[in-house]
């Protein structure tokens, strides 16, 4: 898989959430500064560690009502999804490390099982 795709919709994020069984959606902002540089390290280290995670975006400014409808007041944001379902959530000041911990059990019983 490639970059994060942008989504700004509840109906793309609910289409997203029943064709794949791991996702990982990212709240950030344009204005956000730890928002741009930890995009870059977290698409590597899920496309290096994680390809079939579907990684997907929301630009809080750009659609605020979706945003809200996940209780993201606050950036940045990362949500996992697992067959469907909110697994973890992570806001404001998280490492890669506590994302990395949070992916790696459900992910491999998904996709090494």
């Amino acid at each position: 898989m490639g970059p994060m795709e942008i989504i700004d919709e509840q109906t793309q994020l609910d289409r997203e959430l029943a064709e794949h069984p791991a996702v990982l959606l990212y709240f950030s902002g344009e204005h956000c500064g730890v928002c741009q540089s930890l995009r870059p390290r977290l698409e590597a280290m899920l496309a290096e560690e994680f390809p079939r995670l579907r990684r997907l975006e929301v630009k809080s400014e750009k659609s605020p009502a979706l945003a809200a409808a996940h209780s993201v007041f606050s950036l940045p944001v990362a949500v996992l999804f697992f067959d469907g379902r909110e697994g973890q959530r992570f806001a404001r000041s998280f490492g890669l490390g506590e994302l990395r911990a949070a992916i790696e059990r459900p992910y491999a019983m998904i996709f090494e099982a």
